[in-house]
């Protein structure tokens, strides 16, 4: 009697490249920016007191951040477009590009507010 021939399937795992895209080192350095000169604005307004060096400082930090918001949503769409070459999930980069997407325009608002002379 014969022995039954068995086949074995050889897998050769892929490792897929991890995602790595400039647009958060841009809006890294845009958030940091942002912060940075919002705290020299508070410092300066602090010593002098008259609150125009603070609403521009606030209006430009709200720039700086709105600005790397965007560079977020770059990164996700990229990540988005990785994930689909890889066929990875894409669930947590669609939540992060709607999320990002509302706050982006919330803060767009909040620019226009500013600039047109509002204060909170």
């Amino acid at each position: 009697m014969g022995q039954p021939i068995q086949t074995e399937q050889h897998v050769v795992p892929l490792s897929v490249p991890k995602f790595k895209h400039m647009s958060r080192v841009a809006s890294t350095v845009l958030f940091l920016t942002g912060f940075l000169i919002y705290f020299v604005a508070y410092y300066l307004e602090v010593l002098k007191g008259n609150g125009e060096i603070m609403a521009g400082g606030e209006l430009i930090c709200c720039l700086f951040f709105n600005t790397a918001l965007v560079f977020e949503i770059i990164f996700y769409l990229k990540m988005f477009e990785h994930n689909n070459t890889y066929q990875k999930g894409n669930t947590w980069s669609i939540v992060y590009i709607i999320l990002i997407g509302a706050l982006t325009m919330a803060g767009m608002f909040y620019l226009v507010l500013l600039s047109s002379g509002a204060s909170f």
